[in-house]
C-alpha cells in the first residue's frame, strides 16, 4: 500500500496519477470488501464449487479449470486454520507482554505486528508444505505439480500465447501512444 501511495505520488507529479491511484485504490477496498462478505456468508465448499461452474467457459481457451478449483478449495479449506493460527499468536503475545501493551507506543505495535505475521506466514507455510505433501501422498499431484488426472507434462506456449502477448503488448502500446502524443 506504501509502495502504491509512492506510486501516485509520482503518478500525480506527472499528471493524472493521484486520479488513477484512488481508482485503483477504491476498486482494491471494494473486492477485498466484497470477497470478505462472500466468504463470511458461504460455506467454502460451496465456493470452490461455484468457482469451478463459473470458470468452465475458460475450458474452451485451454485453461486448467480444475486445478485452478483444486488451489481455491485448498486455500479456502485453510481459511480456518489461518484465523486460529493468527488468534493463537496474538494470544501468545498478550500474555508475553502483559501490561506493557498497554502502554506500547506506534512503534511497538509496529514490532509487535512484524513478529505476529512472521509467525503466521512460518505457521501457514508449513501447513500447505504439509498439505502439498498428503495431496502428493494420496496421487492428487504428481511430483511436477501438475494434476495427477492428466498426466500432461510441461507446459508449451503456442501460437494463441504468442498472439494474446502480441495483441496484450499493442493495447499497451496504443495507450501509452495515445496518452503522450494527445
Amino acid at each position: 500500500m506504501i509502495s502504491g501511495f509512492i506510486g501516485g505520488c509520482i503518478g500525480a507529479w506527472l499528471g493524472d496519477g493521484l486520479e488513477l491511484f484512488l481508482r485503483a485504490t477504491t476498486l482494491a477496498i471494494v473486492v477485498l470488501w466484497g470477497s470478505a462478505l462472500i466468504a463470511w456468508v458461504t460455506p467454502t465448499s460451496a465456493l470452490a464449487g461455484a468457482l469451478r461452474f463459473f470458470l468452465r467457459p475458460l475450458r474452451l481457451l485451454g485453461a486448467p479449470v480444475d486445478q485452478w478449483a483444486l488451489v481455491m478449495a485448498c486455500a479456502l479449506r485453510g481459511l480456518p486454520m489461518l484465523r486460529d493460527q493468527a488468534q493463537a499468536v496474538m494470544d501468545t503475545a498478550k500474555l508475553r507482554l502483559g501490561q506493557d501493551m498497554a502502554t506500547m507506543s506506534l512503534g511497538g505495535y509496529a514490532r509487535l505486528s512484524v513478529d505476529v505475521i512472521t509467525a503466521i506466514l512460518s505457521a501457514a507455510s508449513r501447513g500447505a508444505a504439509e498439505t502439498g505433501r498428503a495431496m502428493s501422498m494420496r496421487g492428487a499431484l504428481t511430483a511436477t505439480g501438475s494434476s495427477g488426472r492428466d498426466g500432461a507434462g510441461r507446459v508449451r506456449l503456442g501460437w494463441v500465447d504468442a498472439g494474446v502477448s502480441a495483441a496484450t503488448l499493442l493495447s499497451i502500446g496504443g495507450i501509452l501512444a495515445c496518452r503522450f502524443l494527445l
